[in-house]
């Protein structure tokens, strides 16, 4: 990687601009459920009802019903929505220092897969910590997968960035912590960094790109 030719940096949302504790979700699901960790994410994994969400196929209404459906529990909505947001965690100040600084030499954008649940307690997760409007402005545009329906690490979601934008792949670096979604979007020889969740390493984007 050659940080002296990128011109655009994306980020992905979960694990590198807010922290994540995955496991969280599935141990409220599996609590709600009556049910082990383990027997919710086979659940999860065999079911289309996930992906179908995170790419907007289906509504949140349909997919907390799937959830009732899958934990055979008659829950209410906000159990779901709290179970579901569990993992959502903090956003550390010095992040969104940071990406202040970038702004004032890069192009920025974001790139999630994410769902209109989780947006929802974000904006107000971002709102209390610093300010919704201004982490807008931080970004020329933010791409949630559920609102272009695509969805990482197919190749098609980075396609349409790079098309919309008008970016060249070779100018611009993606920081994620998933290492399938790192490797669709060297699929079109973007340049990526991986991203230890929850640890973006503030030293190394100093270093490299201010």
């Amino acid at each position: 990687m050659s940080s002296k030719k990128i011109r655009n940096i994306i980020f992905d949302l979960g694990g590198v601009i807010i922290n994540l504790d995955i496991p969280k979700t599935f141990q409220h699901l599996a609590s709600l459920g009556g049910m082990s960790v383990r027997q919710v994410m086979s659940l999860v994994e065999s079911s289309p009802l996930f992906h179908d969400y995170e790419k907007g196929l289906i509504s949140s209404k349909t997919f907390r019903a799937g959830i009732k459906r899958l934990l055979r529990k008659d829950l209410t909505d906000q159990e779901i929505d709290d179970a579901w947001n569990g993992m959502l965690l903090d956003i550390p100040s010095d992040r969104l220092l940071l990406i202040e600084k970038l702004k004032e030499k890069y192009n920025l954008f974001v790139l999630s897969n994410t769902n209109d649940i989780h947006i929802q307690a974000f904006e107000k997760i971002i709102d209390q910590s610093y300010n919704l409007h201004k982490y807008h402005q931080l970004f020329d545009y933010i791409y949630y997968s559920y609102r272009i329906n695509k969805r990482k690490p197919d190749t098609e979601i980075y396609q349409h960035v790079l098309d919309e934008q008008n970016l060249v792949p070779e100018e611009t670096i993606f920081f994620e912590d998933n290492r399938d979604n790192i490797n669709g979007a060297a699929v079109l020889n973007i340049q990526t960094h991986w991203v230890r969740s929850n640890k973006l390493n503030l030293g190394f984007i100093r270093d490299e790109f201010l």
